[in-house]
Order: C-alpha cells, then structure tokens, then sequence
C-alpha cells in the first residue's frame, strides 16, 4: 500500500503540475483533506482514527522538513486536519521524497529528444510535426497530448515516427518494423501503434474522423500486415527482372504482389483507350466480369492507396501519358470517396475523370440512397474547397444539401 507520505506528496504535486503555479512559479499549491465532508484527498477517512492518524503524522513530518504546511480544523486541533499546501519553495524536494521525476524535466527530456534526432528528416510532414510538439511543449512546459506522458513510452512514438521518414516506398511489415525499432515484434502493436496512428491521422492525411481503418492509416506510410497486392485487368505486359508476363487472356483479372513492383516495367496495349480505377472490390469485380470493354484497362483502387501501390500508379501513367489513353475514378460518392479521389488526381494523375459520380447517377439509384446528418454535410461541403474536385462541385452540393450519400455497391445489380 502506498505510504501516506507519498499520496499527499503525490496528490500536491499533481494540483501543482496542472496550476498556474508550474508555469509561473510564487503560488501555493493546496488541498482540502476536510471540509464540510468534503475532502481532495479521499484515502484521509476521519472514521478510520488508525488511517487518519496515519496521515496527520505524515503531514507533520512534512512540515518539520520544510515541505510542506498545514492547518487543524477548527475545534478539532490534534484531530483532524483541514487543508495543508505545499510550500514554493520546496517543490523539487517534494518530488525527491515522492520518488517522482520533475514534470519539467521530463518535457525538457522530450524536446532534447525531438532536437537530437530530427536533423535529417526528410518529410516535410514529420518535420513540422516535431516543430510543432516542441513548440507546444515550450510553450506550455507540458507534454503535448499527442505523446504518452510516460517518458519512454512518449520517446518510442517518436523513434517510430522518425523511422517512418526512411520507408518511402519500401513496405515493410508492421512485426518487422517493431524488431527494427524496438528490437520486439509485437511492441509496436501493443503499445505505440494507437499513438502512432492518431498522429498519422491528424498531421498526414487529415482523417481526424477515423474514417480510415488503422491499417488504412499504417499502409499509407508503408506499414502494412501483409504484402499488398495489384489488382487489374486488360490488355498489360509486366517486364519483370526475371522475365516478361502478358496478362491480357486472364478475362477475370491479374495480381502483382507488391514486392514485384519496384522493379517491374508496363507495357500497355495499343488498344487501351481508358483505364478505369475502382474504388471497390465488389464493383470491380462486377465491371470486369459483365460491363468491361476491350478497350479497358481496369484497375482496383482501394483505399487510400500505400505508397508502392501508388508508384504502380505513377508508372502506369507515365507509359500512358503520351497517348490518348484517358483515366477514370469510380469511387463512393460520399466523404472518403471524394478524399480518394481528389488524392490521386493530386497527387498522381492531373487529368483524372470522375466516372458514375455525377447527380444523374445519385438519382438513379434513390432506392439506394443514405441519410446523412448536418455533421456530416457540413463537412462534405468543405470539399468545395478543394480544387481536385472541380468536377464533382455539383455532386457535393446536391448531396450537402439533400443529406444523401450513395456507396458504389447501389450500382450492382446481380450478384458477382
């Protein structure tokens, strides 16, 4: 059981680390034991005369040091203690006795960390993120509540942030990432995961809403749970190191597992005038096996895609750029949709077309529609501001303001 001492250490020191005390030092920092009934510290139980004689001697022994003062209740000198404060002066010596670590130090700790280990960073993401933190801790002397307040654990969040600057487009399993960070397969999942997701949330992807999976969230940086793969269909030739495939008689679709594609080359037919992304399986599944062309090139999109999903993007473009090939996007026409969408034409993919994401087909499929909430159409209409979206303003209008999304799967009319 925790001594007496340490829990009015403990419960002085925790109203001080959040007062005003901490930051601009010259307060006294105070808690009521009894009053009226009331008491800040609940373990000092006047019917309990062997606990509460525990606690009056603790204090007294506090004060005969100089750490703290207190004051007798009224009538009952000798008895029961109203309210003791924790004297300025001797805050670093309360620390000491209570076998606690000094909240500034600890933070100075952080932002020396932050300072030691981000003078090479390469993404501009995680660069300001670690501005940002110590900014905020400077200015608050306070652990920022994107870390863990335990100093080790907060240390880990960062290493694992810092060791996300060097995947680039090379996956890595998250288990093998954990080994290479912390020297434990399942640390990172147990105990840093959360944190780091939360951070990637908010500072990389803008999903503070959590419409991503974890594992959406992880992909995006190159942490993933197994190698992904390459969906698609049509008329393409991969060059491997080993040797060339043509994967144009496969009706039903192709995969390449993502570990292939650093190295592979795409070579398009000559008849492929459109290739179509597809944000869903089931839709996808669905076009190539009733409605696709032979001059489609189809490809499954996913979620946000990772980061070697997205080179087979750019290498797909870049052997369709010079022709008069067309890309399309067929996405939900709902928040995540539009996110999806506007992404890979920003990032990939300038001259990207919308496909089945008009106000016609919204229509079409009423039957199919989905209530959304004024929330949610509040947030929807701030895709206006995002001029990858110029096509689907219409869309995102009407949907704000008839409160109605519509998922993909609406289009499919017979089972896969």
């Amino acid at each position: 059981m925790m001594s007496s001492k340490k829990q009015i250490l403990d419960a002085l020191i925790d109203k001080y680390e959040r007062s005003k005390a901490y930051k601009e030092g010259a307060r006294r920092i105070m808690i009521k034991l009894y009053d009226n009934g009331r008491s800040d510290l609940r373990s000092y139980n006047i019917e309990n005369s062997e606990e509460k004689e525990s606690f009056n001697k603790a204090i007294e022994e506090l004060k005969k040091d100089d750490i703290v003062d207190f004051e007798w209740l009224k009538y009952e000198i000798g008895n029961i203690i109203s309210q003791v404060w924790l004297l300025p002066e001797k805050v670093n010596n309360a620390y000491m006795i209570a076998g606690r670590q000094p909240k500034l130090d600890k933070v100075e700790a952080i932002v020396n960390y932050i300072r030691e280990n981000s003078s090479d960073v390469k993404h501009k993401w995680i660069e300001e993120l670690f501005n940002n933190i110590c900014a905020i801790i400077e200015k608050k002397r306070s652990i920022t509540v994107a870390l863990p307040d335990n100093n080790e654990l907060a240390r880990d969040v960062l290493y694992a942030i810092k060791q996300i600057d060097s995947i680039d487009e090379n996956e890595v399993l998250e288990r093998v990432f954990s080994v290479r960070c912390f020297g434990d397969s399942k640390r990172f999942e147990k105990y840093i995961k959360k944190r780091v997701v939360t951070i990637i949330r908010k500072n990389y992807i803008d999903d503070p809403d959590n419409e991503l999976s974890d594992e959406e969230v992880l992909r995006k940086v190159g942490i993933i749970k197994a190698p992904e793969v390459v969906e698609f269909c049509g008329n393409l030739t991969v060059c491997f190191n080993t040797g060339k495939v043509d994967y144009s008689p496969l009706k039903f679709g192709a995969t390449i597992n993502s570990f292939d594609i650093r190295n592979c080359n795409l070579i398009i037919g000559e008849n492929i005038t459109r290739v179509l992304f597809i944000e869903n399986k089931a839709n996808y599944l669905d076009y190539i096996l009733n409605h696709k062309g032979s001059d489609d090139l189809v490809i499954l999109h996913g979620g946000f895609y990772s980061p070697v999903k997205g080179l087979f993007f750019e290498k797909l473009f870049s052997v369709c750029n010079k022709s008069s090939v067309r890309f399309y996007h067929w996405g939900d026409m709902d928040l995540g949709g539009f996110k999806i969408f506007a992404r890979l034409k920003k990032n990939i993919i300038a001259d990207l077309i919308p496909y089945n994401m008009g106000i016609v087909d919204l229509k079409n499929n009423r039957n199919f529609l989905i209530d959304i909430d004024e929330k949610y159409a509040n947030k929807i209409l701030l895709l206006l501001k995002q001029p990858e979206l110029k096509e689907c303003y219409d869309t995102i209008k009407y949907i704000a303001l008839n409160k109605v999304k519509l998922e993909q799967e609406a289009f499919i009319r017979e089972e896969v």
